[in-house]
């Protein structure tokens, strides 16, 4: 009896010992596992830088962005603006931000791939950037006064073949898109003086004031109040289809001008290239959703507010960084 009594003994204290290696295990499972804080995210202020002033159509557009992802994450998100340098000192700021989310932000193919193309110092490429989708798009036009005697885009352009530099066409920087298509149209045969400005303001300003004789730049609001106006004409829109609400404006392509630079400007929202994944899959999935919101809508212009996927997204800035080379190579 007394041997049965110990064996019984051995077995509760043999199941009493698993036990305790089992909590032991589990203990130290739940303190090894990732404490990133990425389900609960976000916790604290979020930052979202821009590489503009304040007032532009992009910040506009950023602040209502942000006040929607404010009510659907909580806490608070916080634009930032830092222009100047090119984009380059925000996109920097943006590349080095760190895995956690708490700094975010918002970039264009000028900012992302022109600037460190043509400024290997800045010190990142657009590869250095985990893309959570894009949240509008501007399309370009080519402008000329009301009064002007070219009536279409055909005289335009036979213009500047017939008689090289002696066209004006202005546009927003040295460097954008819009310049890089007048270089391309150039090693074509089709040579303007090209005017660069510091901004749309200025450009518009030139145009008005007869100092220029086209203006080729974004679609912005500001340009379609000038149309609206009647002040200037719409000739051609760089897009590769004729825009919904320009329906009467042909694009270059209509007129055999084919296979330019993208001259649509299009935005990304950009974290760090080491973004954490979780964290990046939540904010791709609510950044639709916010730019089909009515209030972000307004405030950037409905036509504007178009999304794209990251995916596509990153396909179409490698395109442009592609061209962009070949275009700066070709002189």
């Amino acid at each position: 009896m007394p041997a049965r009594t110990n064996r019984r003994r051995g077995r509760r204290d043999t199941a009493s010992a698993v036990a305790a290696v089992l909590a032991v295990v589990l203990i130290g499972g739940c303190a090894a596992a990732p404490t990133s804080g990425a389900e609960n995210f976000p916790q604290r202020e979020i930052r979202f830088v821009l590489p503009y002033s304040a007032g532009g159509p992009s910040d506009l557009g950023a602040r209502a962005l942000m006040e929607c992802f404010e009510q659907r994450f909580g806490e608070s998100w916080v634009v930032e603006n830092q222009a100047g340098g090119a984009g380059a000192p925000a996109m920097v700021d943006v590349a080095t931000a760190g895995p956690n989310g708490y700094l975010l932000g918002l970039g264009t193919q000028s900012t992302l791939v022109t600037t460190p193309t043509l400024e290997e110092s800045v010190g990142y490429t657009h590869e250095d950037f985990t893309y959570l989708g894009q949240p509008m798009a501007i399309p370009s036009l080519i402008l000329v006064r009301a009064d002007s005697p070219f009536r279409t885009v055909d005289d335009l352009l036979a213009a500047a073949r017939a008689a090289p530099e002696t066209v004006s066409v202005g546009t927003s920087g040295a460097q954008t898109s819009f310049s890089m298509a007048v270089r391309e149209l150039a090693a074509r045969g089709t040579v303007f003086n090209a005017v660069p400005f510091e901004g749309t303001s200025e450009a518009n300003a030139a145009l008005l004031g007869g100092t220029l004789d086209a203006r080729w730049d974004a679609a912005g609001r500001d340009t379609l109040a000038l149309l609206e106006s009647g002040r200037m004409r719409p000739l051609a829109t760089g897009s590769e289809q004729r825009l919904a609400y320009l329906p009467e404006v042909p694009t270059l392509a209509e007129h055999g001008v084919t296979d330019l630079i993208d001259t649509t400007t299009f935005y990304a929202m950009i974290g760090p290239r080491d973004l954490d994944p979780r964290i990046a899959d939540r904010l791709r999935a609510e950044l639709p959703g916010c730019v089909a919101d009515p209030r972000y809508r307004d405030a950037v212009g409905a036509p504007y507010a178009v999304h794209a996927a990251p995916d596509a997204l990153a396909d179409r800035l490698d395109a442009f960084g592609r061209r962009l080379r070949e275009v700066v190579a070709g002189g």
